[in-house]
């Protein structure tokens, strides 16, 4: 049985919310979920330390130094799910994150 290859890059494309629309992001295998978040982040004028990413509704979030790869991501994208904690307008990132 042959198995298909997966790209060098290719292209995640992600539903986020209704305020922001799809996200999509170039990624490889060695793409980091910290790599991932901080782009998110960008996408979503929030603090890194307000976005995460899961793999299936309910999950644990992915921790930071896994990978596209670690996870299957390619073969996983339709169960990728973004997690935003909005922050309120005025409201300050006590958090420390940047993003």
């Amino acid at each position: 049985m042959r198995r298909a290859s997966i790209p060098p890059t290719w292209r995640l494309c992600i539903w986020v919310d209704d305020a922001h629309g799809f996200w999509r992001e170039d990624v490889g295998r060695a793409t980091t979920f910290l790599e991932l978040r901080h782009a998110l982040a960008r996408r979503t004028l929030q603090p890194v330390a307000q976005v995460g990413l899961r793999l299936g509704v309910g999950t644990a979030l992915l921790a930071d130094e896994e990978t596209c790869e670690s996870v299957r991501l390619f073969h996983r994208m339709r169960e990728l799910h973004v997690d935003i904690a909005l922050l309120q307008p005025g409201q300050k990132d006590e958090s420390g994150g940047h993003g």
